[in-house]
C-alpha cells in the first residue's frame, strides 16, 4: 500500500494540494481580494447588529432580558461584590479591633471602662454610693 513516497491517500492530496495552494496565494494577494473581505467582513458586521436589535426587541416585547441587560446586571454586580469586600475587610478589622479591647478589659478589671460599655455595672456602682431616700423625703 506504501511505496517510497508515502501512501497513495497524502500522494493524492499533495497532487491536489499544491496547484491550489499556489492559485489560492496569488489570488489572495490581490488588491480585489483584500477589498472583496473588507467588504465581506462590514456587510457581516451590520447584518450581526441588526440581528442583534431585533432580537433585543423580541426579547423585551416579551418581557425577557437580552444579552446587553445580563451584562449590564453583571457589571453591575461585580461592582456591588468588590464594594461588599471591601466593607467586609473593614469590618473584620474593626470586629478585630474590638475583640482586642475586650480581651484587655477582661484581663485588667481595674482598667475604668470611658465610653461606658457596660451601662448595668456603671448603674449598680450609683445605687450603692448615692443617698438611699427615705420616704419622707421623697417628694
Amino acid at each position: 500500500m506504501t511505496d517510497r513516497n508515502g501512501p497513495r491517500i497524502r500522494r493524492a492530496f499533495d497532487a491536489i494540494e499544491r496547484p491550489a495552494a499556489r492559485t489560492l496565494e496569488t489570488a489572495i494577494q490581490t488588491e480585489k481580494f483584500a477589498t472583496g473581505l473588507s467588504v465581506f467582513l462590514a456587510v457581516r458586521g451590520q447584518v450581526a447588529a441588526g440581528l442583534e436589535s431585533a432580537s433585543r426587541a423580541v426579547l423585551h416585547a416579551v418581557n425577557l432580558p437580552a444579552a446587553s441587560d445580563i451584562k449590564r446586571l453583571l457589571v453591575e454586580v461585580h461592582n456591588v461584590d468588590r464594594s461588599l469586600a471591601g466593607d467586609v475587610g473593614l469590618l473584620v478589622d474593626r470586629v478585630a479591633a474590638l475583640e482586642r479591647m475586650v480581651a484587655k478589659s477582661a484581663s485588667s478589671p481595674e482598667v475604668a471602662d470611658p465610653a461606658g460599655s457596660n451601662p448595668a455595672a456603671s448603674a449598680r456602682a450609683r445605687t450603692r454610693t448615692a443617698k438611699v431616700a427615705k420616704p419622707s423625703e421623697r417628694r
